[in-house]
């Protein structure tokens, strides 16, 4: 678990991954019903496909471009039965393979940037299952 900040905004910033900070950016990704991206998915024990949020701005696209690492945290769900569930830190990993994608609401569709992550180490056997993650065969 980890406490957040009191300043909203602040933390906004952060949890959408787009604040970084001597070339490292937090990336804070829900993985559950909720989540309006389908597109954040493990693509394999080394991969991670993240979407950026929508309609990011050209300075937050140069954040996201000059981030030498990335932390991904991942959770599975916000909350079970009123309790607030932690991310899973799954290490550091470097931005790649940067392409323009869009998400569509109210029928209008809104531009973001689509990137894996790849992470410098694999993710241990035992998340596979509840993250999902495909067997590498």
């Amino acid at each position: 678990n980890f406490r957040i900040n009191p300043d909203k905004k602040y933390v906004n910033i952060i949890i959408e991954g787009l604040q970084k900070k001597d070339g490292h950016c937090p990336c804070r990704v829900n993985v559950d019903d909720t989540t309006l991206c389908p597109c954040d998915e493990f693509i394999n024990d080394k991969i991670f496909q993240w979407e950026s949020i929508a309609n990011v701005s050209e300075s937050e696209k140069k954040h996201l471009r000059n981030s030498k690492k990335v932390h991904l945290f991942i959770r599975k769900m916000e909350n079970e039965d009123t309790v607030t569930l932690p991310y899973t830190y799954f290490g550091l990993g470097t931005f790649t393979n940067e392409r323009d994608s869009y998400t569509e609401e109210d029928g209008r569709k809104h531009s973001t940037l689509l990137y894996d992550i790849v992470l410098d180490n694999k993710v241990p056997e035992e998340y596979h299952i509840d993250f999902e993650i495909p067997n590498n065969l």
